[in-house]
């Protein structure tokens, strides 16, 4: 019988060893994806540059639109020698900035004084197409940029839109 101890002894211990090295490959596998994913062992930047990512977005989200109406409309008449014209044109502004709102408020008479001047010196020609009326809208732009930049205000209006747009 101590043969039979001693034989399944020698037996069993191939199947020992092959049982043992399987767990420590199965526990150096997890080891290694667990610092390899930055879980354990490794240094804050992988949980730093999570928590970045995080914040960027929140940071990159855009503030919500705010149109601003310059009222009342605008009436202007055209330098037509043929016939008498005139224009008539409601504008708002859109910004994300209630300062820049604030600003167009407190300089409303420049603002529409500028708008004035800058519409009755357009061709009714010119403005029949889109793309005059395009490039009406890029010089309404311009020109509140300047008064705003002119007086100090850090903000930009995003975009004119005009609502209305009536030409005889």
């Amino acid at each position: 019988m101590a043969e039979e101890t001693e034989e399944s002894k020698s037996s069993r211990l191939p199947l020992i060893l092959i049982i043992v090295g399987v767990v420590v490959i199965l526990v150096g596998a997890v080891v290694g994806t667990l610092f390899f994913t930055g879980v354990i062992g490794g240094s804050a930047e992988p949980q730093q540059q999570e928590e970045g990512a995080a914040e960027k977005p929140a940071e990159e989200k855009q503030a919500p639109a705010i149109y601003y109406p310059l009222k009342p409309e605008f009436t202007v008449n055209f330098q037509d020698p043929r016939a008498a014209s005139y224009m008539q044109l409601a504008v708002q502004v859109m910004t994300r900035e209630p300062k820049v709102v604030e600003a167009l408020k407190t300089h409303d008479p420049l603002v529409r004084n500028n708008l004035l001047l800058l519409f009755s010196q357009q061709n009714a020609k010119e403005l029949r197409t889109r793309q005059g009326k395009e490039q009406l809208r890029a010089a309404v732009k311009e020109e509140l940029t300047g008064i705003l930049e002119k007086h100090g205000v850090d903000g930009e209006v995003e975009a004119v839109y005009f609502t209305s747009f009536v030409m005889q």
